[in-house]
């Protein structure tokens, strides 16, 4: 039995011995070099898809639509400044408001500057133009009073606005010379003509400089001597002396 056991192993080693033995590599076989250049076939042209024309067409350039202007805001007009109220009078103010204003005129008119100023103050206060008037010549000249030209100029544009003529001359000489206020000649000007135009005297010799030095309008000869002759008809020494330096007759 150990024999045949032997024997069984041996064939089996023989085997294994046999599978792993390296097998010869087969002969190379030569292969004939083929130098001929192949041709390809041709590609048969697709005509069951025909390729679309070339566009010759211009396409025109998109023109943007129309941009509305954009909306102008509307102009704003300043209003004009408030005309200020005067001072409405109760019993109170009037109580020797009467008095006062008389005592003004006639303390003003005698050159009583200690007893004009307490009783032009207390008429000015009230609204009276004639004494507001007085105040502010007072002020200009320094009489009774400090010396103010910029209360003087107040106390002026007060009376003028109150209906005063011959304020409204001292008002314009104000702007003229610039006395208590900036220099405006427009202005003066204006006032000049304003009081010209009602027919003062004052106010056409005044008109009649403003053309003749060129303040506030051009310079104008043949105007200036038109107010002056206005002015001296009715019997303004200025507007005379005025003609009589520029060599002409009134």
């Amino acid at each position: 039995m150990i024999a045949g056991i032997a024997a069984v192993l041996a064939v089996g080693v023989l085997f294994v011995v046999l599978a792993l033995r390296p097998k010869p590599a087969p002969a190379p076989v030569a292969v004939a070099q083929d130098t001929t250049s192949p041709t390809p076939a041709p590609v048969p042209a697709d005509t069951a898809k025909p390729q679309p024309p070339p566009d010759t067409t211009t396409v025109a350039a998109e023109t943007p639509p129309p941009v509305a202007p954009a909306p102008v805001a509307p102009a704003v007009t300043k209003p004009a400044p408030p005309t200020p109220r005067r001072k409405r009078l109760t019993g109170r103010d009037t109580l020797g408001l009467a008095e006062a204003i008389h005592d003004c005129s006639t303390s003003t008119l005698a050159g009583d500057w200690s007893t004009a100023a307490p009783v032009c103050e207390r008429a000015a206060a009230a609204g009276d133009p004639d004494a507001e008037l007085s105040l502010g010549m007072m002020y200009q000249r320094g009489n009774g009073v400090p010396g103010s030209l910029a209360d003087a100029f107040k106390w002026f544009q007060k009376s003028s606005d109150g209906g005063s003529i011959r304020a409204t001359n001292y008002l314009a000489w104000a702007y003229a010379n610039g006395d208590g206020v900036k220099r405006d000649g427009a202005a003066a000007i204006k006032l000049f003509q304003k009081s010209a135009t009602a027919g003062n005297a004052q106010g056409e010799y005044g008109l009649g400089m403003m053309y003749a030095n060129g303040t506030g309008a051009k310079r104008s000869d043949s105007l200036a001597a038109q107010w002056f002759r206005k002015a001296a008809a009715q019997g303004d020494p200025l507007a005379r002396d005025e003609l009589t330096r520029r060599g002409l007759t009134p």
